[in-house]
């Protein structure tokens, strides 16, 4: 049985000898312990430099192909992202599958989103029938293919997050449930298929109350109803005090500048004795920029102050930095973990579960002594931990 407070945290020595992260043994018993050791020293991409840039004591080297073995950040645009979908189905032509891969470049698009869309426009037109109608950024219909093995997936994370709670003293198991941020819906569809009513609320749809089309679509799959609305957590939540039995949000927090106005909201809105459970990125460990700004070599966004980085952006993606520079300026956050998890606390949130998941160690072998360091001086207020941690998951009530 859990206690009142279950924290799982992922503790972190220095040892500068490795690059990942190894499991703490106990001295008495050697056996794992809950927590880990960060060993730093590994090596450098298996990729080619293109060029070295110079940022104030920094000489980075810009590697030809390391960004899209991190994530493929092409896909934040939309005319891209519906090609891949026509190529992998077999549907575009030599030239047009051609032009798409050219197009992505080994590091950074080649070509301007205008031109990309002037030529996927009519092959757009010529697949009409392959994507969602009115879905925003080309969304297939096959997804709702996939639809049932993703919400099946989502049923067990949300109850997981539940066991946690109730073990905690948190007793619910149905209500109204509000999720803040959302995609294609797999999550709210998960939470009807579980007897909750469920609302959402995103600021990045430009949405009314009509759910967006893919949302829609893959719900009347599932015969279930799901009410959106467009709402700002940071501002004012569209409902009154005290309504949720259950606040949920995924990879939300982070893109959130006033995250403590935001979760002051999730308390006003959360009744008493509700359950809130939110996960979220950190900005400083090796993806943490997201798709569309991950650097071209290991933690450049965090040795790179913001300024400095949005200059790197400006000259080594030309055609990127028009979607790229507003989104890492208003839709991303450099603030650490613990400035988070202060902000909870000073939200009257209280925890009762906490967990922190490492980077794999695909990423961190590339975390050297002198990456870190310069990612520490970059950064006041960071630690270690912001560096190898990938994810943060909490559960907590009303206090």
């Amino acid at each position: 049985m859990y206690p009142n407070v279950m924290v799982r945290f992922l503790k972190y020595t220095a040892r500068l000898t490795g690059s990942k992260l190894l499991p703490l043994l106990s001295p008495d018993e050697n056996r794992p312990i809950r927590g880990f050791r960060a060993a730093l020293g590994g090596g450098s991409p298996a990729s080619a430099i293109e060029a070295w840039h110079e940022a104030r004591d920094l000489r980075l080297p810009v590697y030809e192909s390391y960004r899209w073995s991190i994530k493929h950040g092409w896909r934040s645009f939309p005319s891209l992202n519906g090609l891949v979908y026509l190529d992998g189905a077999k549907l575009l032509s030599p030239a047009e599958s051609g032009f798409f891969k050219s197009s992505v470049g080994p590091r950074t698009l080649t070509r301007s989103e205008a031109e990309i869309d002037a030529f996927a426009a009519p092959i757009f037109e010529r697949h009409v029938d392959f994507f969602i109608p009115a879905a925003k950024g080309r969304v297939p219909r096959l997804i709702a293919e996939s639809a049932p093995s993703v919400v099946d997936a989502a049923i067990r994370h949300h109850a997981f997050g539940l066991r946690l709670a109730r073990e905690a003293g948190l007793g619910i198991s149905g209500g109204r449930a509000l999720e803040i941020g959302f995609n294609e819906g797999y999550s709210p569809i998960a939470l009807a298929k579980m007897g909750f009513e469920v609302h959402c609320v995103d600021n990045a749809y430009g949405l009314d109350d009509a759910p967006p089309a893919e949302i829609g679509f893959v719900a009347a799959k599932f015969g279930v109803e799901i009410t959106t609305r467009f709402g700002d957590a940071a501002q004012r939540l569209p409902y009154p005090d005290a309504h949720f039995d259950y606040v949920y949000s995924a990879s939300v927090l982070e893109h959130i500048p006033d995250v403590e106005a935001a979760l002051r909201e999730i308390r006003r809105v959360l009744k008493p004795g509700g359950v809130a459970i939110h996960s979220f990125g950190s900005f400083h460990c090796c993806d943490g920029a997201h798709a569309l700004a991950i650097p071209d070599q290991p933690w450049g966004h965090s040795r790179m102050n913001a300024d400095e980085y949005a200059a790197y952006i400006a000259k080594w993606r030309p055609y990127e930095a028009a979607r790229a520079l507003p989104w890492l300026e208003h839709a991303i956050s450099r603030r650490s973990i613990a400035e988070t998890e202060s902000a909870i606390a000073r939200a009257e949130l209280g925890i009762v579960y906490w967990q922190e998941t490492p980077s794999p160690e695909t990423h961190l072998r590339h975390l050297t002594p002198e990456i870190a360091r310069e990612a520490l001086a970059a950064n006041r207020g960071i630690s270690l931990a912001d560096l190898c941690i990938r994810d943060v998951y909490f559960v907590a009530k009303r206090v």
